[in-house]
């Protein structure tokens, strides 16, 4: 007797059970197509009316998820682009600070007309840069530019940080330009006494600088060689800040070319691409020549100089051809993975 009622007793658990989870299904289900019957999937419906049975709702199951996954990286697409922002990579830490140690070395004056903030470069001119590196009309993306200058300082530049493989040791990326806040500080020099306080932080003494006739023989006098004239053009790129050009571009790393074109300061067969090479020997000769070629060692061996040597190659090469790298945003949780790469807007 008392095995009857035990055998009877646990039928009516297994049934009660298996009627619970017949019900969870079915809710699941319900609720399943309720929620993505919106999601305009185009197999989704399909998926629906054939899951007549609950063995068979297997494909509908898989519909969905499909579906979901899809509709939430569109979602993160859409988060992405909207906070997503591109940058010069000349305003890259290691590019700019051991830009910044070669110019001050050469004339402190010169070192503090680079730019004090970076910019976020305007999506249209990314697009268009991403699209023809060598060079955009700026009498095209002027308009951009002006776009841009008119907005206040807010949210959508705050909490931006370089991609990995373009960033250096903390304690010299703290030193590199912030972005900017408000909108005259676009392409505003850093001014004398910032750039002091930056060579001392860098490690620069007032023994490592040029005199007025070194400097001079270095930069050479019109007509010049091919080496000094790449010097010289890409000194002017470098600082084309605010009351030092016509056209002031240096927040965004960007400058013009001959031909009225902006492009990034690094984008192929720009000038100071070219003076990348210059510095692995023809810099030296010049240095001899000019008699400060023991400055030029102390600046090598008593500064981070070598260490920005070695780390720019990754962000140059990284961001070729272009030279402009995607910031890690708060929106894409920290990541930096081109998903916002020449993207419609």
């Amino acid at each position: 007797m008392m095995k009857i009622n035990s055998t009877r007793i646990g039928m009516v658990v297994l049934m009660a059970i298996l009627l619970t989870l017949s019900f969870n299904i079915a809710y699941a289900i319900n609720e399943s197509v309720n929620a993505t019957e919106s999601m305009n999937c185009s197999d989704l419906r399909n998926c629906v009316e054939n899951c007549t049975k609950i063995q068979n709702c297997s494909a509908y199951l898989s519909c969905t998820e499909n579906c979901t996954a899809l509709q939430s990286e569109a979602n993160a697409a859409n988060a992405t682009s909207a906070c997503c922002e591109h940058f010069g990579v000349p305003l890259s830490p290691s590019i700019y600070l051991l830009n910044f140690l070669l110019l001050y070395f050469t004339n402190p004056e010169i070192g503090a007309n680079m730019p004090a903030y970076r910019a976020a470069i305007p999506q249209e001119v990314y697009k268009c840069l991403a699209e023809n590196p060598e060079g955009c009309p700026y009498a095209d993306m002027a308009q951009y530019f002006g776009e841009q200058a008119l907005k206040s300082g807010d949210s959508q530049n705050n909490n931006n940080s370089w991609p990995s493989y373009c960033r250096t040791d903390p304690k010299w990326q703290a030193l590199a330009p912030p972005e900017y806040r408000q909108p005259d500080q676009i392409n505003q020099p850093l001014g004398r006494e910032k750039a002091d306080q930056l060579a001392r932080d860098l490690g620069i003494d007032q023994d490592m600088i040029l005199t007025d006739e070194e400097y001079e023989c270095m930069i050479g006098r019109p007509p010049r060689g091919p080496a000094r004239e790449i010097i010289f053009v890409c000194t002017n790129d470098l600082t084309n800040s605010k009351g030092n050009a016509a056209i002031p571009l240096s927040s965004y790393g960007l400058s013009l070319n001959a031909q009225g074109d902006i492009r990034s300061n690094c984008a192929p067969d720009a000038p100071c691409l070219i003076f990348n090479q210059l510095a692995k020997g023809p810099l030296e000769v010049i240095a001899k020549e000019c008699g400060f070629a023991d400055k030029l060692k102390h600046l090598v061996n008593e500064t981070p100089f070598m260490e920005f040597v070695n780390e720019t190659p990754s962000c140059q090469l990284t961001t070729a051809p272009s030279c402009i790298a995607e910031a890690t945003c708060p929106c894409s949780g920290g990541q930096s993975n081109n998903s916002c790469a020449a993207r419609p807007l």
